[in-house]
C-alpha cells in the first residue's frame, strides 16, 4: 500500500502544475494555554492535542515538494500535526509570486495571490516555507537575495506572524545541475539559517540532513522521482524532524512562561533570576521580549534578615592583632567593624564570606577596643541585616625596656656598690663614685605594666618607686626615706 502511494505521489508531483492543492484549514478551535504547555514541559513532552493546536493556526508555504507534504498530511501526517493551512502550488517560485503570475501561485480559498497575501488572508501566527528549488536561476547567493526579498515581503505585511524556514531539500547525485546541486543549496541552507538567527521570530529548521548521504545528496530510497521529489518516508522523516524542533520550542517557551509567571508572584530574587536564566535561553523572539519586560518591571522583595548573630568572642589575643569568632548563620556575607570609643565606629568588611572567623591587625598595644558583626542577605532590592553583636577587647601591653638614671649623693668622692632591682629581681650592679653625678641603666624590654624599681648603695641609703613608663630617675641619699626625682609615666 505504501509503494503505491508513493508511486502515486510521484505522479501527481509531475502533474501538479496544471492546478493548485490547497487546504486551508479554519483558524477557530482549541489554542494551547500556559498552563496546560507548562504541565507538558514538567513531563518534557508535548501532548498530541497540543502540537495540534499549535499547528492549526499555522500555515506551510512551498511548491510541488510543499504539495507533496500536503499529501503526507493528509493521509498519515495529520495524526502528528492535524490539519495546517497548506498554501502550496506546483512550479511555485519567487520569481512567479513576485510576478503574481495567478498560473503558478498559491491560493487561499480557490483565489490565486502571493504568499504574503494569503499568509495574512488565512490568520495565522506563524508560517512554514519550504522554497528554493525552484529558484537556482543562479548560485547560491542569487538564491540566498531572492529567498530574502520574498521574506521581507511577508513580514512587511504580517509584522506579528512568526518564521520557519525549512531547509531546502537536496538532489540525487546523478542530477547534479549547473545550478541546482547539492553543493549550492547546502549554501543557501548555511546562509539562511544564519540569517534567521539575527532576525527576530525566525527560525531555522533542519529537515533534510538525515535524508541526504555523506556528501550531502538526497538518498535515492528517498526520491520518489529519482530526482528531487520525495517519498512518503522521506515526508515522515522531515515531519519528524518539524516535530522535534517545534516541541522543544513549544516546551522552552512555556517553561519560560510559568518561570516568569512564578516570579511575578512571588516577587522574589530567586524566582526572578530563575525565570531570566530560562527566558535567555530563548532565541530572539517577540515572546523573549515580552518576557523580559515583565520581568524589568517586577518590584523584587527584599530578602529575610538571617538569624541574628551569637556567641562572638576574641581570643589569640597580641600586642597588636587579635582573631574573632562567632557562631556561622545561613546568609549572604557579614559586616564587621571596630570602635575604641564605641562612638566613632570604622568599617572593616562591608561583604565578608570567608567563614566565621575574623583576624584584626595593625591594633595598638594595650587598648581596649570594641568589636561588631552582623549578617546580612542581598538582593537587587536591597539588603536586610540583623543586630550588631558585639565584643569588647584589650590588646596586650607591648614589653618594654626602662632607662633607669639614679642620682648620686656627695661623700667626698668615696666609691659604693650601687645595686638595681626591677620587682626585686638583681638586674644591675656596679661600682659609683659618690661625688653629686648621676649613673644610667637601660633594662631589656621584658616589662609590661607596673614595675617597682629600687637603687640602692651597699654603705648608703636606697630609692624606690613603681612605675608604669619606659623611664624613670631615683635619687639615692647617703642616709634616710628613699626619694622619687622624677616619674614619667
Amino acid at each position: 500500500m505504501k509503494k503505491v502511494l508513493s508511486l502515486f505521489l510521484a505522479i501527481i508531483i509531475s502533474v501538479s502544475a496544471l492546478g493548485s492543492v490547497v487546504s486551508a484549514s479554519a483558524q477557530s478551535g482549541n489554542t494551547v494555554s500556559v498552563n496546560e504547555l507548562f504541565m507538558a514541559s514538567s513531563k518534557k513532552k508535548v501532548t498530541s492535542k497540543q502540537r495540534k493546536a499549535f499547528f492549526k493556526q499555522s500555515a506551510f508555504v512551498g511548491s510541488s515538494i510543499g504539495v507533496g507534504q500536503k499529501m503526507y498530511f493528509d493521509n498519515e501526517g495529520y495524526k502528528t500535526v492535524g490539519k495546517p493551512t497548506m498554501l502550496v502550488r506546483g512550479c511555485y517560485s519567487f520569481y512567479n509570486d513576485k510576478h503574481n503570475r495567478s498560473k503558478w501561485i498559491v491560493t487561499y480559498k480557490g483565489t490565486p495571490m502571493q504568499a504574503k497575501k494569503a499568509i495574512k488572508k488565512c490568520k495565522c501566527k506563524r508560517v512554514f516555507i519550504a522554497m528554493g528549488t525552484n529558484d537556482f536561476h543562479g548560485n547560491a547567493n542569487v538564491v540566498y537575495k531572492d529567498y530574502v526579498e520574498y521574506i521581507e515581503g511577508i513580514r512587511k505585511a504580517n509584522p506579528k506572524v512568526v518564521i520557519f524556514i525549512e531547509s531546502t531539500t537536496s538532489v540525487t547525485s546523478n542530477h547534479q545541475g549547473k545550478y541546482l546541486n547539492s553543493k549550492n543549496i547546502k549554501k543557501l541552507n548555511d546562509k539562511m539559517k544564519t540569517y534567521c538567527s539575527k532576525h527576530k521570530d525566525m527560525y531555522f529548521v533542519n529537515v533534510s540532513s538525515k535524508l541526504n548521504d555523506k556528501k550531502g545528496h538526497l538518498l535515492k530510497k528517498y526520491a520518489s522521482d529519482n530526482y528531487c521529489h520525495l517519498t512518503m518516508a522521506a515526508y515522515r522523516i522531515w515531519t519528524n524532524q518539524l516535530v522535534k524542533f517545534t516541541d522543544k520550542l513549544m516546551l522552552k517557551e512555556a517553561e519560560a512562561k510559568a518561570a516568569v509567571a512564578a516570579a511575578q508572584k512571588s516577587k522574589t530574587e530567586k524566582k526572578v533570576k530563575e525565570a531570566k536564566k530560562l527566558v535567555n535561553k530563548l532565541e530572539k523572539s517577540t515572546v523573549k521580549s515580552s518576557l523580559l519586560k515583565k520581568l524589568k518591571k517586577i518590584n523584587v522583595k527584599k530578602p529575610s534578615a538571617p538569624s541574628a548573630i551569637t556567641s562572638l568572642t576574641a581570643s589569640d589575643i597580641t600586642t597588636s592583632s587579635l582573631k574573632l569568632t562567632w557562631k556561622s548563620v545561613k546568609c549572604a556575607g557579614y559586616q564587621i567593624s571596630m570602635s575604641s570609643d564605641e562612638s566613632t565606629w570604622k568599617s572593616l568588611e562591608t561583604s565578608y564570606t570567608k567563614g566565621n572567623t575574623y583576624t584584626v591587625n595593625k591594633l595598638n598595644s594595650n587598648t581596649e577596643y570594641a568589636f561588631r558583626v552582623r549578617a546580612y542577605n542581598k538582593n537587587s532590592a536591597g539588603k536586610t541585616y540583623t543586630k550588631w553583636k558585639t565584643v569588647k577587647a584589650k590588646t596586650d601591653e607591648k614589653p618594654r625596656a626602662i632607662k633607669i638614671t639614679v642620682l648620686l649623693p656627695i661623700d667626698e668622692g668615696k666609691s659604693d656598690t650601687l645595686n638595681i632591682t626591677v620587682n626585686n629581681e638583681l638586674v644591675d650592679t656596679a661600682e659609683v663614685t659618690l661625688s653629686g653625678g648621676s649613673y644610667e641603666f637601660t633594662t631589656n624590654e621584658e616589662y609590661i605594666g607596673e614595675i617597682k624599681i629600687t637603687a640602692s648603695l651597699s654603705e648608703h641609703g636606697s630609692a624606690t618607686v613603681t612605675t608604669e613608663s619606659s623611664e624613670c630617675t631615683l635619687e639615692v641619699p647617703l642616709n634616710g626615706i628613699p626619694t622619687l626625682i622624677d616619674d614619667n609615666d
